[in-house]
């Protein structure tokens, strides 16, 4: 097992596999996966400095079910395996590479493995979404590894400004209405505002069940870029917030 960063010819070679030979990711040996890079990779090192893992998650290895589910589970072991990483840390996708493919490699097919795709062809484009593209905003919903420490980094981020809920009330409300959460995901502005984060969650946790469908947080998250053209929520309360929140919220259908 590598306890090295993947350098710049090793993600290469991870990318170049993912279409030779996908199968050998599913398969989940990294000692085969190695020897299966270093070959793509001839006389290139493909090993940069040391990969700083400051716990053991090795467990997420073990894990015997799979699916949105277990998530909110493990992320507070690997929030405290990773928790020297910044933001643009967790932007490095040599780093999320590295522990999908050397470090993990059986918890990423058993997660993902309800998605895996049926049809060969399928295969190249769920390895790199699963195991490589860590530096990409989609990488936070699809990456095995980024995405739980993505999730960890918003919900702790949101529970400053909340005093209704708390950090693991608020990640367990991201991590099993994932459709809430993609769709912040998919608006930077949104996102990037923790305390308007944490007025949407106050919201959808006051008894707005019905937001977790994708129609309805579709329509509360354009409602609210919409509105962010106007109005600066960075000046506004958390109080305020919500009551953007509240008016930005799609009516639910009888």
């Amino acid at each position: 097992m590598s306890t090295r960063f993947i350098n710049e010819a090793g993600l290469k070679a991870l990318n170049q596999l993912a279409y030779k030979r996908p199968r050998a990711f599913l398969d989940a040996n990294p000692h085969a996966l190695t020897a299966f890079i270093e070959e793509e990779a001839g006389t290139q090192d493909i090993w940069g400095a040391n990969l700083d893992i400051r716990g053991d998650i090795s467990s997420l290895n073990e894990i015997s079910g799979g699916g949105p589910d277990t998530d909110a589970q493990f992320v507070p072991m690997v929030r405290q395996a990773l928790s020297h990483l910044t933001p643009t840390d967790g932007l490095d996708e040599y780093r999320w590479a590295t522990i999908n493919c050397f470090v993990i490699p059986q918890y990423v097919p058993t997660r993902w493995g309800n998605a895996t795709p049926k049809e060969e062809k399928g295969l190249p484009g769920h390895v790199k979404r699963h195991w490589l593209d860590g530096g990409k905003v989609d990488a936070r919903r699809s990456n095995a590894i980024a995405r739980l420490w993505w999730l960890g980094e918003y919900a702790s981020r949101a529970a400053k400004h909340t005093a209704l809920y708390d950090e693991g009330e608020l990640l367990d409300a991201m991590a099993n209405n994932v459709n809430m959460y993609h769709q912040l995901l998919a608006r930077a502005y949104l996102v990037s505002r923790d305390r308007l984060v944490a007025a949407v969650y106050e919201v959808f946790l006051d008894d707005n069940d019905y937001l977790r469908a994708t129609k309805y947080a579709n329509q509360l998250m354009r409602n609210l870029n919409f509105r962010a053209a106007s109005v600066s929520f960075d000046m506004m309360t958390i109080s305020e917030l919500r009551e953007e929140v509240e008016e930005a919220k799609p009516p639910k259908e009888r």
